[in-house]
C-alpha cells in the first residue's frame, strides 16, 4: 500500500464520511486538538484499502470510531512478565505435563509466524 494512503487528512475525511453521527460530533470536537493524526491515517488506509482491495462499499453513517489512548494500557516490565507466567512458565513441566503460561493457554493458532504476532500484540500492548 502506497505511503500516500497514510494521510491524515483524506482519513479523516474518509472516517467522517462512513461516520455515525455520534462518531462525527467527536470527531469534529476532538481531532483538531489532539494527537489523533496517526489513527486517522491508519484508519483512511484501511478503509482505502476495503474500498480498492476488497471492493466493499462503505455505506455513510454506519462506522462508529473509538480512539483508546495508548495511556489507557497498563505497562508491565519484563520481571513482572517472568512472574506472571506470562510467555513461558519458570517451573519446567514434571512428571510429563506440559508447563503452562497465559501465551500457552491462548496460543491456539496454526503457524509459527501467527503465535509469534499473538506473543508481539500481546507484548505489545
Amino acid at each position: 500500500m502506497l505511503q500516500t494512503c497514510f494521510d491524515d487528512t483524506r482519513g479523516s475525511l474518509a472516517v467522517s464520511h462512513c461516520a455515525s453521527e455520534a462518531t462525527r460530533a467527536d470527531l469534529e470536537g476532538t481531532a483538531l486538538r489532539s494527537n489523533y493524526y496517526l489513527a486517522l491515517g491508519a484508519a483512511g488506509a484501511l478503509l482505502h484499502y476495503l474500498e480498492q482491495e476488497q471492493h466493499m462499499i462503505l455505506v455513510e453513517g454506519t462506522l462508529h470510531v473509538l480512539y483508546v489512548s495508548p495511556s489507557s494500557y497498563m505497562h508491565i516490565d519484563i520481571a513482572s512478565i517472568q512472574a506472571l507466567e506470562l510467555v513461558k512458565p519458570m517451573k519446567a513441566a514434571t512428571q510429563g505435563r506440559k508447563g503452562s503460561s497465559l501465551f500457552s493457554w491462548l496460543n491456539h493458532t496454526k503457524t509459527k509466524s501467527g503465535a509469534q504476532l499473538l506473543k508481539a500484540r500481546n507484548l505489545s500492548a
